[in-house]
């Protein structure tokens, strides 16, 4: 029987595949969309069509997905036995909300958090 891996050690495997894919030196997805963002806002360009089409998902996105597509494969896996023993969707991409099963996009927040500044008066 397949299990489920629970450590995800193939992880950095798999990131590097998608930034070497993209002709990238640079250590994570999330370098990576930096580097993309600073040169749009350089170049002076408008459009955020072509900015669009080369962003790579954050490092955080792409480890929720990886996670949803092993339980996916896992489930593949078990689809020959006549007990299939289905993966756990929570803490695999998957959220808990008002008792439904939902797809979880990030963990982090959408936007980094900047520090608070202080009023003189």
């Amino acid at each position: 029987m397949h299990k489920l891996s629970s450590t995800y050690n193939w992880y950095p495997i798999a990131e590097r595949l998608i930034l070497d894919s993209a002709n990238s030196s640079l250590a994570s997805l999330d370098e990576y969309r930096t580097s993309c963002v600073i040169s749009h806002i350089q170049s002076f360009t408008t459009s955020y069509r072509s900015l669009l089409v080369k962003l790579l998902p954050t490092t955080d996105a792409f480890l929720l997905h990886c996670k949803r597509a092993a339980v996916q494969v896992s489930t593949w896996f078990e689809a020959t036995h006549t007990q299939i023993i289905y993966p756990d969707l929570l803490n695999n991409g998957y959220k808990l909300i008002d008792g439904k099963i939902q797809i979880l996009w990030r963990t982090k927040d959408a936007l980094p958090s900047l520090p608070s500044f202080a009023t003189c008066g």
